[in-house]
């Protein structure tokens, strides 16, 4: 998403807050004394290794929750939400599980115009198991996929609302840049773009420039972390870390990049910590390599 004024939108997701020991609210508010100028959040509860992420699940909120959540968050210049994930998925051949992905990111929708946010981004559907994705299985994705990005497109003009799918790897890993493409193409709406993640470009073709040059305007978020190679693992990579660990990209490249089509945020930082502080300390290491590119 090209920001208007130019000001640099980069800050942090609740998915990455470790739950112990605080609440959903005080951790937003410390967040805004970093001053952070954008914040994702997520109505979901991960588990994160030892702990579960703050969060809260959809439709089991009374609607104060709603309107304290937009009071905590409004004088952050850029609010985005993104779905949740945990047994979802928009293109599970179980038609059950998909009808019900679909319900909940709809609902996604709704609650971004609810609270006041303006970005709103999804993990697009997938095979639940490694397969080979063949001409037949593309295209059932790209069908799938396509389905819900209509829908959700539609909410998107209603709303004056940006959204798009974030890329993964996992079993699409090999066609995810194609994948991507083609539902971009049959969507031909301009809302509806991706949410680029560049640690998850290096389980696919880790090619980040690549698809900053292909997808441009239509990156509407950027989640951000560092990926660094452990050879004795299956995948190699390790996702999520501190970008000071990235052994894989060049960061300053990939942000210049960035800068040189307009993107200015928002920037989300992804990144594994054992506790709430630790995670806005690597946030904010992100951060000050970002403003080293971007300048302020």
């Amino acid at each position: 998403m090209e920001g208007e004024s130019k000001q640099l939108l980069c800050g942090v997701s609740n998915l990455w807050m470790p739950s112990q020991g605080t609440t959903l609210f005080a951790a937003i508010k410390l967040a805004k004394e970093h001053e952070f100028t954008a914040l994702e959040i997520v109505p979901e509860q991960a588990p994160q290794g030892d702990w579960y992420s703050l969060g809260f699940f959809l439709g089991e909120q009374a609607p104060t929750f709603y309107e304290k959540l937009a009071k905590h968050i409004m004088s952050f210049p850029c609010v985005t939400v993104h779905s949740p994930h945990i047994e979802l998925n928009i293109a599970s051949r179980n038609p059950a599980i998909r009808r019900e992905s679909v319900r909940q990111y709809l609902e996604c929708v709704e609650i971004t115009h609810l609270i006041g946010a303006k970005v709103v981004t999804f993990h697009h559907g997938a095979p639940s198991l490694p397969v080979t994705v063949d001409k037949e299985e593309f295209d059932l994705l790209v069908a799938y996929n396509v389905e819900f990005a209509l829908r959700a497109a539609e909410l998107a003009e209603k709303y004056g609302l940006e959204m798009g799918f974030e890329n993964l790897g996992g079993p699409t890993a090999k066609v995810e840049r194609e994948l991507l493409g083609e539902i971009l193409h049959k969507v031909k709406n301009p809302r509806f773009g991706i949410n680029l993640d560049i640690g998850h470009v290096y389980l696919t073709d880790g090619d980040p420039l690549g698809w900053i040059r292909d997808f441009g305007t239509q990156i509407k978020e950027v989640h951000t972390h560092g990926t660094y190679c452990r050879c004795d693992r299956n995948p190699p990579f390790i996702n999520h870390s501190p970008l000071e660990m990235e052994t894989r990209a060049d960061f300053q490249e990939i942000f210049h990049k960035l800068k040189n089509i307009g993107f200015f945020g928002p920037f989300i930082f992804e990144i594994f910590a054992p506790d709430l502080l630790t995670y806005l300390k690597f946030a904010q290491q992100g951060k000050d390599l970002l403003l080293r590119v971007y300048g302020g």
